[in-house]
C-alpha cells in the first residue's frame, strides 16, 4: 500500500490514485490544508460524486443538502450538520479512501450536532448511525435521514433529535444487529418526550447504505 509522508501527515495516495483512475480526471495532489474545492474544480467533483454513485447513492441529493468536495488529507466530502446551540457550527469530512480517519472535523466537540438529509416535504424520519445511511434513506419518497454519528450521542444531541423528530408523522430507528441495545436507549429517550419510534434491523448483516433502494423501502414497510 503506497503512502506519502508530508508535513507529519499520511496520505493514502495509492487508494486515491486508484479511485481517480476510474474517472477522467487529474491525479491526486497533496494539499494538506482545509481548502474548499471551488466550482471550477470539476475534476474533484467528478471523483467525489463518482464515489457516491459507486456506492449506489445519489450525488444530486447530496449536493442539494450541502455536501461538497473539500481537501483535507486528500479529497473528502464535506457533510454539514445542523445545530441549535448559539454560535455552534459543526461539519464532518468523509474520506474517499481507506484513511485511518474516515470522518474528521476541525470544529471540536459535536455537542448537539446532527446530520440531516432530506428530500421534498419529508413526513418519515429515519434515525441512523452515519451520514451515508442518512443519504441512503433520504432517497425514499417523503423521507429524511438523521445521522447520530454513532449510537451514543451526547445529551444535547438527544434533545436536538427529540425536537427534530417531533415534527414527523413516523419515526424509525435503524441499526445493525449488534447496535440494538444502544438504539433502544435512544428509542426510550424519545419515548420520554412523547415520540413513538420503531426499531428496524437490516437483514443479512448489511449496513443501510449497502442496501438497494428497494430493500430500504421494504425495510420500512416490513416486507
Amino acid at each position: 500500500m503506497g503512502k506519502v509522508e508530508e508535513g507529519g501527515e499520511v496520505i493514502y495516495a495509492h487508494e486515491e490514485q486508484q479511485l481517480r483512475k476510474s474517472y477522467p480526471v487529474h491525479m491526486v495532489n497533496t494539499d494538506l490544508d482545509w481548502k474548499e474545492c471551488g466550482e471550477e474544480v470539476e475534476a474533484d467533483r467528478i471523483v467525489a460524486w463518482g464515489y457516491l454513485k459507486q456506492r449506489g447513492l445519489d450525488p444530486d441529493l447530496a449536493a442539494q443538502n450541502g455536501w461538497k468536495p473539500i481537501w483535507r488529507k486528500g479529497l473528502r466530502i464535506l457533510i454539514p450538520a445542523i445545530t441549535r446551540l448559539p454560535g455552534h457550527h459543526y461539519w464532518q469530512a468523509r474520506s474517499l479512501v481507506n484513511h485511518p480517519l474516515r470522518y474528521e472535523s476541525p470544529n471540536g466537540p459535536r455537542k448537539d450536532a446532527l446530520i440531516v438529509v432530506k428530500n421534498d416535504r419529508p413526513r418519515v424520519a429515519c434515525v441512523v448511525e452515519g451520514p451515508m445511511d442518512a443519504l441512503a434513506m433520504a432517497e425514499l419518497p417523503r423521507t429524511a435521514g438523521i445521522a447520530l454519528m454513532g449510537i451514543a450521542p451526547p445529551k444535547d444531541a438527544l434533545e436536538h433529535l427529540a425536537n427534530l423528530t417531533s415534527t414527523f408523522s413516523m419515526v424509525y430507528c435503524l441499526c445493525d444487529s449488534d447496535q440494538i441495545h444502544g438504539m433502544m436507549g435512544i428509542q426510550n429517550y424519545l419515548a420520554t418526550r412523547g415520540i413513538f419510534s420503531i426499531i428496524k434491523v437490516p437483514q443479512g448483516g448489511k449496513d443501510v447504505a449497502e442496501m438497494t433502494r428497494e430493500e430500504r423501502g421494504k425495510l420500512l414497510i416490513g416486507g
